[in-house]
């Protein structure tokens, strides 16, 4: 069905906005601790700042029962 593809997005402006606003959100909210929880990296070596680093590899993201509908 549409609902489940993003065949969907061009017909529904409200979709798409919701979608990249979601995407933009996770990405770059300066809030993240509010709604992100890490729950698995991987140590890394920057070899730009010389550090040893850690890179996310999995985290949960919490979102309302609202936002969600």
């Amino acid at each position: 069905s549409d609902c489940c593809s993003l065949t969907f997005l061009p017909r529904c402006p409200s979709c798409f906005y919701n979608l990249i606003n979601l995407f933009c959100e996770l990405t770059c909210s300066p809030n993240q601790s509010d709604f992100l929880n890490v729950t698995s990296t991987i140590p890394y070596y920057d070899p730009v700042l010389k550090e040893n680093k850690s890179s996310v590899t999995e985290l949960q993201y919490f979102i309302g029962e609202r936002f969600a509908n």
